[in-house]
């Protein structure tokens, strides 16, 4: 049964780029055999030096949309695993995992994927690892981010935005903080009316976070504010100065 579903599969994404009558049987044979490639070498439970083994495989593979997707999910598959386990094993806060710059690749090479990509990035950035104190849970939540930002980069800054301003109730402030001036660092002004709104509204929520952030972080934001000419800005803008001096707060 399995080879007929690869089979299916394999014709029906041919058929996607002209009529079913224009197919070269060559071509869907060849996709066939590259999908039970990719099926046998990608291990269930890869150890990170087998990983490292097959990445050029995987790089080569991943410019196949049907093949980058099954690379996907596979990745999703891993690091999802009995409670996250992957992490308990080989997630540092010195290095971004290897399966991380692999969906990175994905989303740049096959922009139709990046709502799947998007959706691997949520499951790590919501996930619990078991044995992780707090202080490392949050390193974890950051380097998604940093991903994410990427990700936003790629024209898919709205779904980013939209996400978390609809889990912000869940989110600690300092790692919303993180997020957005991640996020606003590689976007200049003039902002459109979508960007700003859905940032201000996250920025509202976390001024708390903001006000106790490194000063670098705290001026991201004042920046921002400033090149937004919006009444909710000015308010948020002014609850970033100290009343006494009308200073800047200095963070230390």
């Amino acid at each position: 049964m399995s080879g007929k579903c690869t089979w299916l599969i394999a014709y029906a994404t041919q058929c996607a780029d002209g009529l079913p009558d224009s197919v070269s049987t060559d071509k869907v044979q060849q996709l066939v055999g590259q999908m039970k490639e990719v099926r046998e070498e990608l291990p269930a439970r890869p150890i990170q030096t087998h990983v490292y083994g097959i990445l050029p495989k995987i790089l080569e593979w991943i410019n196949t949309p049907i093949l980058a997707r099954i690379v996907l999910l596979w990745v999703r598959d891993v690091t999802t695993y009995d409670n996250f386990t992957y992490y308990s094993t080989y997630f540092t806060s010195s290095e971004v995992p290897v399966l991380f710059l692999l969906l990175e690749e994905i989303a740049y090479r096959q922009p139709l994927l990046k709502p799947l990509v998007f959706a691997a990035y949520k499951d790590s950035f919501e996930s619990r690892v078991p044995d992780f104190p707090p202080e490392k849970q949050i390193k974890l939540q950051k380097m998604v981010i940093n991903r994410i930002a990427v990700l936003a980069q790629l024209d898919y800054v709205l779904p980013v935005l939209n996400y978390f301003d609809a889990k912000k109730e869940l989110i600690d402030e300092s790692v919303i903080v993180y997020f957005l001036c991640r996020l606003l660092a590689q976007f200049d002004a003039p902002y459109p009316t979508e960007f700003y709104t859905p940032v201000l509204g996250l920025l509202q929520h976390a001024i708390d976070g903001v006000k106790v952030a490194k000063e670098k972080d705290v001026m991201c934001v004042r920046d921002f504010l400033a090149r937004v000419d919006d009444d909710q800005a000015r308010a948020l803008g002014a609850m970033l100065v100290d009343d006494a001096t009308g200073s800047p707060i200095s963070i230390d």
